[in-house]
Parts: structure tokens; sequence; C-alpha cells
């Protein structure tokens, strides 16, 4: 079943089950997250929204999206989904990294969680950077805006480990590597990883970065 099924909202809606396929991801933001009352956390490249609703439903917490197709924000409101999300496409080559960042401010976000998402965000964003190598420079740009604007963890689950995999970012290790700069693991799962920021950011060199990705070093 696809990731952004309507299906999912149809089995929730009737049984009050949320689906399987988010468990891993749900169980780490339950067991490790700092939220306060006043904060929020995001649900980045939410598709339909269900993770989110989930986040907020047994959590008790605050809970906001941001998602770059509006279809799927429509499918999502329309199965009940009650997460308020943002439309937005977060790229290198416009001002939305900047509109991101604000939201991020506004909602006073504290934690992203992010499920097969940062993929598709440093997984080649420019003609310049080809598909064959991340885009390591957006990707610390990125994540000094969002701790700039307060976020002081994340919740990452990467694409599923293939030996025939050819995307640049093709498991979570590698999407740890682009966000080491500025946030270090503090625990993993079998596919998910949390993170905090870094008091300080650090400089990776892209060798390291490599290494990271390829599993030598942790961040």
């Amino acid at each position: 079943m696809a990731f952004d099924s309507e299906e999912y909202l149809k089995t929730w809606r009737e049984t009050g089950r949320f689906p399987k396929i988010h468990d891993e991801i749900a169980d780490l933001v339950a067991q490790t997250y700092t939220t306060k009352p006043d904060e929020a956390i995001l649900d980045f490249c939410g598709s339909i929204g269900i993770l989110g609703q989930r986040i907020q439903d047994e959590n008790k917490l605050r809970v906001v999206g941001a998602e770059w197709l509006q279809k799927s924000i429509d499918s999502g409101v329309a199965g009940g989904v009650t997460v308020r999300t943002k439309q937005i496409r977060v790229l290198p080559t416009d001002d939305s990294l900047a509109e991101f960042a604000a939201y991020i401010s506004e909602e006073n976000v504290s934690g992203i969680a992010a499920r097969r998402c940062l993929s598709d965000v440093f997984g080649g964003t420019t003609e310049e950077k080809p598909w064959d190598e991340p885009d390591y420079d957006f990707a610390t740009q990125w994540c000094a805006a969002v701790v700039d604007a307060g976020v002081r963890e994340m919740w990452v689950q990467g694409r599923a480990w293939s030996p025939l995999a050819t995307h640049p970012l093709p498991h979570t290790n590698s999407e740890i590597a682009c966000l080491g700069t500025h946030f270090t693991v503090d625990e993993r799962t079998k596919n998910c990883a949390y993170l905090k920021a870094r008091p300080e950011p650090i400089t990776l060199t892209h060798e390291q970065r490599r290494a990271i990705h390829d599993g030598v070093i942790q961040p």
C-alpha cells in the first residue's frame, strides 16, 4: 500500500488504528520528546498528515505539518486529520528556506519528525548537484536555519536499505550525514534515529560525511 493511501485514513477513522509503517518512528518520538506545552513538533513532508496526527493524539502534543503537495494535505483534511499543515517545498534555489524557518519560529516548533523525507530535500536538489551526490551545502544551510528558528531535536527515518539502491541518500545513515554539522545522534533504532542539536555547529569534510554515510563513524 502506498504511504499516502487513503486506506490508511479509512482504517484509522473506522478502527482508531494507525499504520504500522509509522510504528518505529512514532514510538521513538514518544520515548524521547522534550516538547513543552507551549511548543510544537513539525511533521515534515507529512503527506496526508497521519503520522503527525498519531504523534499529536498519542502524546497529547501540538503538531503542525509541512507538505509539498496540496492534494495530499486536502486528502488528509477530508479524511479527518486535524493537524494544521502548511503547503511548502523547501528548495535551495528560492526563498523557501527562509519561509520555512519563519514558519518554525512562528509555530514555536522545537522538534521535527521526518520520515522518508530528507532524501528528497537533500538528494540532488539543483542542476549543479547530480543525483549521485547529496547536497551537503544545502543540508548545512537547512540545519542552520531550523536550529536558529528554535529546533533542538529531530527524529528521522530514511529509505529502506537495499544493496541495489542508487539514490544518493539510500538509508538513515546517509540522512544523519547531512545533519551532522548541527545535530548529533542520541538514540538509534533499527531504521530510525533521534538527534539533538549540538551546542555549537561543527565542520565536517566530505570524507567525514561519507564515513557517517557508510557507518564507519558516528556523528
